[in-house]
């Protein structure tokens, strides 16, 4: 039987909730998972019997509480969120609260326990040698500046110079970067999927920005030219 990707979804849920279910008619108390997938599951089925969308949060609030799932699910799953087919059409369910309670919270399982009043925070600095790093940086940037003569335009970010950046990540330094920016505008770098409702969706990919289309390029470029090119035209 052919299924969509969401029927799929909706059929793996029920699995897991019919699981749920019977380890707590056995007397189990639920993790995580299975709290979780027994309550989006009763929210879907409210919304299958017509219910409303109150009325589908509040079924599913009440189908578990706290004697029935392990310490430490409350302080975990403090909201559950499902799509379910209502009357008028799909709508994001968020069950908040979803055990009425329970939690336990300064032990629960990785509760911040607040430290002595009187503890005074030792700092500790350690200084290494940049010296390496400012050479490997000095490579990419100053250095072919002034090999070109340029030096005076471009190659390091200081006042009357053209402001042509390049952010790194450092595992990346000197391979790939991350944006490159060309006059303060970001003109190339990494971009995710273009079909994806943000830009940092898999797979990322090093591509061209805005700085890189339309007339964008030539107002935002400089080309350095001979002397002799220049006063011919």
């Amino acid at each position: 039987m052919p299924l969509t990707p969401a029927e799929r979804d909706r059929l793996l849920l029920f699995t897991a909730a019919e699981l749920a279910r019977a380890r707590r008619a056995r007397g189990l108390r639920l993790n995580v998972p299975e709290a979780t997938a027994l309550i989006a599951d009763t929210v879907c089925e409210a919304a299958r019997d017509g219910h409303r969308p109150a009325g589908a949060l509040e079924r599913g609030r009440s189908v578990l509480t706290s004697d029935d799932i392990l310490p430490g699910v409350a302080d975990v799953v403090t909201e559950i969120h499902v799509e379910a087919v209502f009357e008028e059409g799909v709508r994001l369910a968020v069950v908040s609260d979803p055990f009425g309670g329970g939690h336990s919270g300064d032990s629960a399982p990785g509760a911040v326990l607040p430290g002595p009043a009187d503890a005074v925070p030792e700092l500790v600095l350690t200084v290494r040698n940049t010296a390496p790093v400012l050479r490997s940086i000095a490579k990419l940037t100053v250095n072919p500046a002034i090999a070109h003569g340029l030096a005076h335009e471009i190659g390091s970010i200081e006042v009357g110079k053209m402001p042509d950046i390049a952010l790194w990540r450092p595992a990346f330094f000197g391979a790939k970067p991350q944006m490159v920016l060309k006059n303060g505008f970001p003109a190339y770098g990494v971009t995710g999927d273009p079909n994806a409702a943000n830009d940092a969706c898999e797979p990322l990919v090093l591509g061209p920005l805005f700085g890189a289309h339309g007339a964008a390029p030539a107002d935002l470029s400089v080309a350095f030219v001979s002397r002799a090119a220049a006063e011919s035209g």
